[in-house]
């Protein structure tokens, strides 16, 4: 689970934008915390698509893939004159995340669960890597 990258990310972002690339891009810092939250939406995502996949959804994840995607380049063209590199960002998250949240409902449904049980299950995975962070 790369629940405690995501927070280390957007808790250093300004560091590690000085650090990595220097004063200059500090500016870039709110991008990155921005990131830092699809890693979460990415990181459920790579779980949950093959596993669709196998259970024979794969038209069903298509489809809101899609969907996402329009709605994410729409976005795009709204957000990115007025915010640049943070409204890209900021697209990005807020399509990629319910795409990810409806691959679970899908993934519920399909075999036989109720949907709140897997976010919970979820919730659990990422709380249980959030406590293990001081052991990394």
């Amino acid at each position: 689970c790369f629940f405690p990258v995501a927070v280390g990310i957007f808790v250093l972002a300004p560091k590690l934008m000085v650090l990595v690339w220097g004063g200059g891009y500090l500016a870039g810092a709110s991008v990155l915390r921005v990131m830092s939250i699809f890693v979460l939406s990415l990181s459920t995502g790579v779980v949950i698509a093959p596993i669709l996949d196998y259970l024979g959804q794969a038209g069903k994840r298509a489809k809101w893939m899609t969907i996402s995607v329009v709605v994410n380049v729409i976005l795009n063209f709204i957000l990115i004159p007025r915010y640049g590199g943070l409204g890209a960002a900021i697209a990005t998250v807020l399509t990629h995340t319910p795409y990810v949240f409806n691959n679970v409902h899908i993934l519920a449904r399909t075999v036989g669960l109720r949907s709140l049980t897997i976010f919970t299950s979820l919730a659990k995975i990422f709380l249980a890597s959030a406590d293990r962070k001081s052991v990394v």
